[in-house]
Parts: C-alpha cells; sequence; structure tokens
C-alpha cells in the first residue's frame, strides 16, 4: 500500500486519545496546577558576589530589570523513560512473535520549551520554541520487535515541535509559526476540533500536548468582553494524522496484509464474473464459486496525499459570543481531511492457461484502489456553561457532501452524504468521604454520535477493514480522577466504548514523590471486533511504568 498504513476508521480515529486527552482535561478542571507541575526559571544570580562583594539595591534592581528585559527568558523541560510491557502474545510480523511479558516499547523523552516574553523591550512580543527528543530503545533490547518500518520511524524521532511569535496588541493579536490551535470543547472526540492532526503512533500513554501535531499556520484574533472572532490560515502546510508503521506495538492491525489480500476474496462477487466473462465457455465450469483458490491477487495502490504547497491552504473562522453565561462559538472551516477514504480504479482477471492434469489453475488478479484525501466544508458550534452541578459543554458540526467509501459488486467506490456529528459532556467535582474527607474527585461523562443518512443502505464501510457502517454510530466515555495521600497520589481511570463493542479501558497512577520527580503507573485493554474501533488493538493490552523529572 505505497508503504503507507490507512488506519482505522473515522468513529475509531476521532477517539484514540481518550484516556491522555480526557486525563489533561480532568486534571485542569479538578485543580489547575502549573502545567505539567514544571517550574520555571529565570537565570542564576548566585554568581553575583563571586569575589565582587554584595550588590547595593540599586544594582540589585538594574540586574532584576536586566533579566526581566534582555534575560533568556523561561525554560520548562522535562525527562521521562517509560517501559510498556505486554500482556499477550503477539505476532508482530510474518517471522516475528512476541511472547507475553516481553518488553514492548522503552521510550525515553527530552522535552524542553523556551519562552520569553518581550524580548528586545517589545512588550507587544512572546516568543515559544518547543523540541522534543524521542529515543525508544526497545529495538535494540527485544530483537522480535525489529522490524524496519517501525524501527525507521519510532527509534530515534527528533522534533522541532512549535516555533511560533505571538503580537498582543491589547483587543488585537496575531501568532504566525508551527504551532497547536484548540477549537473544541473535548479533545476527544475530535468533532470541530480541525486545524491539527494527532500522532497515534506510541498508543495511549502520553500526555496531550505530545499527541497534537503542530503545523505552520497563521492566527489572528479580536475580541472584547462578550464577543470575538478568530481567523486561521493554514497557508499548505497539509499534515495528516500519524498512525504506527507495519511492526510498531500499534499499527492499526497485526494482520493487515492477510486481510488486505483476502478482502475481496471474502465480500466481492464481482471477481467470479469476471473470471466467468474472462475464460472461453468449455472451461467455465472449472471456475469454483466464488473465486479460484489458486487465483494470485496483486494490489496496486495509489496515494494522492496532499503535498505542502499552496493550493492545499485551509482556512477556518470562529465567531465567540457570550450570553446569560452561555459560551458560545459558531464555526465554518474548509479543510483536507486528516484521514484518507478508499476508491477501485480498475480491476483486471487474467485467467491465465487452463489447468492441466498435474496444474492447476494460474490466475491473476490485479486491484488498482487510489487513497483520496478530500476537502471538507464544515459549519458547527460549540458550547460551554457553567451549571448548578458542574459544567455543561459540547460540540455540534455538519460535513457538507462528505465523500465515504461504498462496498459494491464492482468493488469499492465513493458516495457523497451530509454527515452529521455531535458531542455533550458535563464534568462533575463529586466528594467521595471514603477516598478522601478534603479533596473532590472529578467525574466526566461524555456522548459522541456520528449520523450519516442511508449509510447502511448505500453500503458505506469502514476502511480499510470493509466493516458496515451503520446510519447512526455513538460512542461514550467515563473518566474519574482524584487527589489522595495530600494531593502526592492522582490515581485515575477512563473508559471508551461504541455501541459495536469496541472499548479501551485505561487505569493509572501518579505518585509525586517530589516536585521534580513523579513516578507513574499505567495499563490499557482493549476489546470488541477486530475490525471496529478499539477492538482493531485487541491483544495490545499493556502495562507500564515511568519515571519523570521535572525541570
Amino acid at each position: 500500500m505505497s508503504g503507507r498504513s490507512i488506519g482505522v476508521s473515522r468513529l475509531s480515529s476521532i477517539f484514540l486519545a481518550l484516556f491522555l486527552a480526557g486525563a489533561a482535561r480532568a486534571q485542569e478542571t479538578l485543580s489547575r496546577p502549573t502545567e505539567s507541575g514544571r517550574t520555571g526559571h529565570e537565570g542564576d544570580p548566585s554568581w553575583r558576589t563571586s569575589g565582587l562583594g554584595e550588590w547595593d539595591q540599586e544594582e540589585e534592581q538594574d540586574y532584576k530589570d536586566f533579566i526581566e528585559r534582555w534575560g533568556l527568558g523561561r525554560i520548562n523541560a522535562y525527562l521521562r523513560a517509560r517501559a510498556a510491557f505486554r500482556l499477550h502474545d503477539r505476532q508482530v510480523a510474518p517471522d516475528k512473535e512476541s511472547d507475553k511479558y516481553d518488553l514492548a516499547q522503552q521510550e525515553n523523552t527530552l522535552w524542553v520549551e523556551y519562552k520569553k516574553s518581550k524580548p528586545f523591550q517589545m512588550e507587544w512580543l512572546e516568543v515559544n520554541l518547543l523540541g522534543r527528543v524521542v529515543y525508544d530503545s526497545s529495538f535494540s533490547l527485544n530483537d522480535d520487535i525489529d522490524v524496519e518500518p517501525a524501527r525507521d520511524d519510532l527509534e530515534f524521532d527528533p522534533d522541532v515541535r512549535e516555533v511560533h511569535a505571538s503580537l498582543d496588541f491589547g483587543n488585537l493579536g496575531f501568532k504566525v509559526g508551527r504551532q497547536i490551535v484548540v477549537w473544541g470543547e473535548s479533545d476527544i472526540f475530535r468533532v470541530i476540533d480541525w486545524a491539527n492532526p494527532v500522532d497515534l503512533r506510541r498508543g495511549f500513554f502520553n500526555s496531550l500536548e505530545e499527541v497534537r501535531e503542530p503545523v505552520w499556520m497563521m492566527t489572528a484574533r479580536y475580541g472584547q468582553m462578550d464577543w470575538g472572532f478568530e481567523l486561521v490560515v493554514n497557508p499548505g502546510d497539509y499534515q495528516d494524522d500519524l498512525l504506527a508503521k507495519e511492526g510498531s506495538e500499534f499499527y492499526p492491525h497485526e494482520a493487515w496484509e492477510e486481510l488486505r489480500h483476502n478482502t475481496f476474496l471474502r465480500t466481492n462477487a464481482a471477481v467470479y464474473a469476471q473470471a466467468l466473462a474472462a475464460t472461453p465457455p468449455a472451461f467455465q465450469p472449472l471456475i469454483p464459486n466464488p473465486v479460484i483458490p489458486e487465483s494470485n491477487f496483486y494490489y496496486v495502490t495509489e496515494d494522492d496525499r496532499p503535498h505542502r504547497q499552496l493550493r492545499n491552504a485551509e482556512v477556518g473562522l470562529r465567531l465567540r459570543y457570550m450570553i446569560a453565561d452561555w459560551d458560545l462559538h459558531l464555526t465554518y472551516i474548509n479543510t483536507i481531511a486528516d484521514r484518507p477514504v478508499l476508491e477501485t480504479v480498475s480491476t483486471i482477471f487474467d485467467p491465465g492457461p487452463p489447468p492441466g492434469i498435474f496444474s492447476a489453475a494460474d490466475n491473476t488478479m490485479t486491484i488498482t484502489t487510489r487513497l483520496k484525501y478530500q476537502r471538507l466544508n464544515l459549519v458547527g458550534a460549540t458550547f460551554a456553561k457553567d451549571v448548578e452541578m458542574g459544567i455543561l459543554r459540547g460540540e455540534i458540526a455538519l460535513s457538507v457532501a462528505e465523500e465515504f467509501t461504498r462496498s459494491t459488486a464492482a468493488g469499492l467506490e465513493l458516495v457523497e452524504r451530509h454527515a452529521f456529528r455531535y458531542l455533550i459532556g458535563f464534568d462533575r467535582p463529586t466528594y467521595f468521604p471514603l477516598i478522601a474527607e478534603d479533596r473532590t474527585a472529578l467525574l466526566s461523562f461524555q456522548v459522541y454520535q456520528q449520523y450519516i443518512p442511508d449509510a447502511k443502505d448505500k453500503g458505506v464501510v469502514e476502511v480499510p477493514f470493509l466493516d458496515d457502517v451503520e446510519d447512526f454510530e455513538t460512542a461514550f466515555s467515563m473518566i474519574t480522577q482524584f487527589y489522595y495521600l495530600h494531593d502526592a497520589l492522582l490515581p485515575q481511570f477512563a473508559y471508551t466504548r461504541d455501541l459495536k463493542g469496541a472499548y479501551l479501558f485505561s487505569a493509572g497512577a501518579t505518585l509525586k514523590v517530589t516536585n521534580n520527580w513523579h513516578v507513574a503507573l499505567g495499563t490499557a485493554l482493549f476489546g470488541g471486533p477486530t475490525n471496529h474501533g478499539f477492538g482493531v488493538f485487541a491483544h495490545r493490552d499493556q502495562v507500564s511504568l515511568s519515571v519523570t523529572y521535572h525541570y
């Protein structure tokens, strides 16, 4: 497939980041601690008295002014080591199998952020730089997972993630550079949150800030107390969702090659019809229904992934209005889909020579398909309100004339449908005296639904597993998080499930040994149909241990 994995369906992809995104939102609502527990650093003044004696008050103030105006700014960083172990045996590649409890991942991550406000005495300017380096030593430590596509993609991954400048003129502001823009209310199901793709290559243990992939954009905002607008323009830096490649722990399907080469054998009656049409009548009785077992099937996939050029520009406009304590946003977006649809370009059957006494039929079917990244027009809205019992929030989006893959007797083709998606969430802080008498636990609930008219009747399917799509697709999530032991221990649980039975249950606990040292234990369990949603990760259950130093 041109060296690229197509990935899971739209419904499954929009909540793949549930645990990490939900946990991030939960922690913010629960206590709003300092971001990631980090501490700022404005410069070390310890050298000031080295052999020079004490400074007087005026010199002290001069030094502080220098640091404020011309100093190095603020540097935040963390270094994390995380090891994850399998809970099941797994076929990593056709010739490699990894045993239960084997090392699956061993990621070492360095994250450094630099922020400087008012550089060169420019009161209206702020600059940000953010870099990350990930080294996964599991490919060296465990030969069973040393599969070339996965190793090349994940073993060593340096990335200058964000580089942007913010210009603030009071009610008017601009931001230019490689950045992240969040327009949604959930950060989980991606109903209207369109601007940045997500990185799903490493699973479900990283923080929200690591999952979103920044792109080059220009943003503008203007706002008063109760109204305003935001404009976002991506001048052509298109990036689709990052999916794990073959051999990776979270490759969407470990049997992808087998499934890819048998899909049409199982589902496409046109194979038999074309075989009959291309075979002389005298030999037609030799062709079993629906296909010839000895046939050779070849797949050629054309990938029209957009390049980084101006004609692939994306734009979004959002209007904000506050009324009766409701925070309302109306949104229009013109963008390119983060995931492709799949269609059949041609199907050619070559019957070859007829079978002989000592030989089977030598038939060949060549199927050419195309990955299409379509342009989408979205209109939608978000809302949020602090009600008596908690926080009510939601997103609504209508995708106009969106294309979906349709399965027919002649192969895969595209059909246009208006798609309606919405999410309703509710966050409630609640006391559990048995857990902690002086702390609140956060309970967060979300329901997501997608409606595609006549999807079932028109044969709309998931790509690449060709699982039928219902007119209504529904999923829900629940998250619980609370502090314990005077905020030193943070347990959290998350569960998401769709109505077809695909689910992810994740649980973890973070122990804050000191302000700088954190230790976390976590697990992720998957289940459901193996060709749908989280079910594609069945038997990828993990337990993990991580140690993080925050600077």
